[in-house]
């Protein structure tokens, strides 16, 4: 799947020789930057994200450390699809402040990951009504329809975990995880998703500061599109890119290389405009770039690691 994404990516970009040429314009330059920039306070969000989470359950995690493990997740992704890394880096590393076990640390990185969907399934959502306003037939009925449940499906999620905090909704809940398979560790993650959500006002304030995230990654590609095409390109980008960055989030290769730029491509092509594949291309450049700085965290983390386990 992977070799025919990129195959795919590859003929489409011998189609585009016009876009990639204009992407030595001086105007580019400025462009990446800014783009990098938002990228950067998109994972600086996540890290408060955390911060304010633990805290709220009475952990003491450290800025400095939540940014460390942030970007080095960040780094992490390159690796694996769809934030998986992400997820895995935070396991890892959230264990050693405030003695957390395996189910509050999971508890916490499932939570965070919901809250994550959640505030893009929004923007998405969002997006997608204005699209169908300014293009009403470029989507057919059915298709139209399906995406459209696409983008709400997350939306119950939101009304669980704000339930959780009432004993009722989760004694249902933990009783229905305990009839899956692996029922057990089931109810555990719920149970440490609890210890987290106990408080509407901070599950609020977290899902705000997930959507805000997701809109810096929305302007950093209108920024590379506006480097591309001019201002009208920006402004459809803003429209369209929060239903790839959506679609993106379903797990297909490694860093799913070669599916968000193809999902770019159609999504554009779909509401009439050109270069999304070039563009999110560019944007996976800004995050590899980015990420670098993810790979000093990753290899400071390893390092404060075998330092404690000398010292213990």
């Amino acid at each position: 799947l992977l070799l025919m994404l990129l195959g795919y990516v590859v003929m489409d970009l011998r189609t585009q020789a016009d876009v990639l040429s204009s992407t030595l314009s001086t105007r580019m330059l400025p462009a990446l930057a800014v783009s990098a920039a938002c990228l950067v306070l998109n994972q600086l969000l996540m890290a408060s994200r955390q911060v304010l989470l633990q805290r709220h359950a009475g952990i003491a995690l450290p800025m400095a450390d939540s940014v460390r493990i942030t970007f080095a997740g960040l780094f992490a992704n390159n690796l694996m699809p769809a934030g998986i890394s992400y997820d895995l880096t935070r396991l890892v590393y959230f264990r050693r402040y405030g003695e957390q076990g395996a189910a509050s640390v999971g508890g916490l990185v499932v939570l965070d990951r919901f809250l994550g969907l959640l505030g893009l399934s929004t923007l998405a959502l969002c997006a997608f009504t204005a699209l169908n306003q300014l293009y009403p037939d470029a989507v057919p009925g059915e298709a139209s329809r399906l995406l459209l449940y696409a983008t709400l499906a997350p939306l119950p999620l939101g009304a669980v975990i704000l339930g959780l905090r009432h004993d009722s909704t989760f004694d249902f809940c933990s009783r229905l995880a305990g009839r899956l398979p692996l029922g057990g560790a089931a109810q555990n993650l719920l149970a440490g998703m609890r210890q987290f959500s106990a408080r509407k006002r901070v599950l609020l304030l977290a899902l705000a500061q997930a959507a805000l995230g997701h809109l810096c990654t929305v302007a950093g590609v209108a920024c590379i599109a506006y480097g591309l095409f001019g201002q009208q390109a920006a402004l459809g980008s803003i429209l369209v890119s929060p239903l790839v960055f959506f679609a993106s989030s379903i797990p297909v290769t490694p860093s799913n290389l070669g599916w968000t730029e193809t999902v770019a491509g159609a999504m554009w092509a779909v509401f009439g405009l050109s270069g999304g594949l070039v563009i999110f291309l560019l944007w996976r450049m800004v995050s590899m770039f980015v990420s670098l700085v993810g790979c000093a965290a990753y290899l400071n983390l390893r390092a404060q690691s075998a330092q404690r386990s000398k010292a213990s």
